[in-house]
């Protein structure tokens, strides 16, 4: 289990997964010189409670059972995912869901299987955290699990951003995005002050400094 944190001053959960593919309705949901940003998500049971129960999108992927308050729809078989790129952005699903819901597909690939997460398109006039917002990514060896942290801190001007937005989504996931890839699904426990936060939990070298050359890109 991964954990985002700073001391005292909030938790998140996270989970890393693999490569993803947007299911945008229209064009980017981030501006082109942005690669990774910061993104509030809507739930599973969210999502689910604005369909029937015969709507097609069920025929189509496999639902999380373990957590409805996640980020993560479910999962699909690879070959499907054209069938549910298709029906995400047609009209009948449109109107169903609410206007800023983007889906993701960001799992590792298991059994030819992705999984799949609900995103909230940022507001243009709100715009969320992004790449120009992280003033430092660090990697430290943590001795007493033997394994590696992850530290990021936020510009001075976007730590009052980082707050509000963790302060506003406790018990939320936030997605954080590369490109059209969902690196990251935490799951908001406090809020984060002062701009730093902590990644830690059972990272390998490789899997730290990986992550931190994403965040610097």
């Amino acid at each position: 289990m991964k954990y985002i944190k700073w001391m005292g001053w909030g938790v998140i959960l996270i989970a890393l997964v693999g490569s993803s593919f947007s299911f945008a309705s229209s064009g980017k949901i981030y501006p082109q010189s942005e690669k990774v940003i910061f993104c509030e998500t809507y739930s599973q049971q969210e999502v689910v409670s604005k369909l029937a129960s015969d709507d097609p999108l069920f025929n189509m992927i496999q639902l999380e059972t373990n957590d409805p308050g996640s980020s993560r729809l479910g999962s699909c078989f690879l070959s499907e995912l054209d069938k549910v790129r298709d029906y995400v952005q047609s009209a009948s699903f449109r109107s169903k869901v609410p206007d800023n819901l983007v889906i993701f597909a960001g799992a590792e690939e298991q059994g030819q299987k992705v999984r799949l997460y609900a995103i909230k398109q940022p507001d243009t006039k709100q715009p969320f955290p992004s790449r120009k917002d992280i003033s430092a990514v660090g990697v430290d060896y943590d001795q007493p699990h033997d394994s590696y942290s992850l530290t990021i801190t936020f510009t001075e001007s976007a730590a009052g951003k980082w707050a509000a937005m963790t302060r506003k989504n406790i018990g939320k996931d936030i997605a954080i995005l590369y490109g059209d890839r969902v690196i990251s699904a935490p799951r908001v426990r406090d809020e984060i002050k002062f701009g730093k936060c902590l990644i830690s939990g059972n990272f390998t070298e490789n899997e730290a400094r990986k992550m931190k050359e994403i965040l610097e890109d």
